[in-house]
């Protein structure tokens, strides 16, 4: 019996998401979705880390980065936090309001993405063109999608490699934390099981 391999889907997933807090309008509702979680979870929490960097290349001015990682409990007593999401904004970006409060930025986008993560999802105040919804994300985009799905599901990284590896996908544990690193790009044919795997949706 012979066999015949089908070419590899080297297509790259596009995970929905929402636009990025950069505008008044994203702000808006981000604090729209944080006065939802407080409507919800009244003895929830919020707590953001902060991380900073100042990158020197050498070729230009040095700036700083921010990178925020937000932990949303519904009971603040929770030893785990039940989501979890991440965002880095810069003193380069190209947003002239994040280039002026970059951590602020970050800590925005951070905490609604952790409470979008947590199922809240309140409407956005700006109409979403389908452009936006649809605009390809960086590989390190869609791994923080990826991690942040993987710890709301309680999965390790081991765990998400043996089940993806059931589904005829050759997994390991350091495919997993490249995928999630931005190093090695999710393909289209693995995005789809993997969001059936995490519970995450807007995959396209």
């Amino acid at each position: 019996m012979s066999i015949i391999e089908l070419p590899e889907d080297n297509r790259r997933s596009k995970l929905q998401r929402t636009p990025k807090p950069e505008t008044f309008e994203d702000v808006a509702t981000a604090m729209e979705r944080v006065e939802a979680f407080w409507a919800k979870y009244p003895e929830g929490s919020i707590l953001p880390e902060v991380e900073s960097r100042v990158i020197d290349d050498g070729q230009s001015l040095p700036f700083q980065v921010f990178t925020v990682r937000a932990y949303v409990r519904k009971n603040s007593a929770s030893e785990r936090p039940d989501a979890v999401a991440h965002a880095t904004r810069g003193e380069n970006d190209e947003d002239e309001l994040v280039r002026l409060r970059p951590q602020e930025s970050a800590e925005t986008a951070a905490i609604s993405r952790a409470i979008r993560n947590l199922g809240i999802l309140v409407a956005p105040t700006k109409t979403v063109t389908p452009a936006t919804i649809s605009a390809p994300q960086s590989d390190s985009e869609i791994g923080a999608d990826v991690t942040a799905a993987r710890e709301r599901s309680e999965k390790s990284q081991r765990d998400l490699a043996a089940a993806m590896t059931r589904r005829g996908f050759k997994w390991s544990q350091a495919t997993v934390s490249q995928i999630e690193k931005g190093t090695r790009p999710l393909r289209l044919s693995e995005a789809q099981h993997l969001a059936e795997l995490l519970g995450f949706g807007g995959v396209r």
